[in-house]
């Protein structure tokens, strides 16, 4: 479990968060009367995936493949971990959207897109956490690694 399996991690997670976002501006064009909820979420997963691409740099360019590194390796691998499974039951969910013929949201979509208001505003809170945590994550990780220069 070295730097190669996080850059991969995180390069599936990115994925994820880029198809996500696609259904989400997709869902906010076809559907006008989206819920501003709808429109903070995509930008939540677009913070997400910078912070994403930002660790990748980081682990690509900056984190030595060195045994006193392990358990760096170990916890981001963990706060990833962590990220992924919410990343993939955002867009589980939000795959539950279905179009008509016309490029329309069906009256089935509609309705969970104003049942799940709260739900959305709960993966806004999580997504949130998610950011946090990469960020200590980064911190804490040029910290130590600039400690043993």
């Amino acid at each position: 479990m070295g730097s190669v399996g996080l850059a991969a991690g995180i390069t599936s997670i990115v994925s994820v968060i880029g198809r996500s976002v696609l259904t989400l501006n997709n869902l906010r064009q076809r559907y006008k009367g989206a819920e501003f909820n709808i429109i903070l979420l995509a930008g939540h997963l677009h913070s997400v995936r910078v912070a994403l691409h930002q660790v990748q740099r980081w682990v690509s360019e900056c984190l030595p493949d060195e045994p006193q590194h392990h358990p760096l390796i170990v916890d981001l691998h963990g706060t990833l971990g962590h990220c992924g499974l919410l990343v993939e039951h955002i867009d589980k969910q939000i795959s539950r959207f279905q179009w008509d013929d016309d490029d329309q949201l069906n009256i089935r979509s509609k309705v969970l897109a104003i049942l799940d208001d709260q739900a959305t505003k709960d993966y806004l809170s999580r997504l949130d956490h998610q950011i946090n945590a990469l960020n200590l994550c980064l911190s804490a990780f040029r910290w130590y690694v600039s400690d043993d220069d």
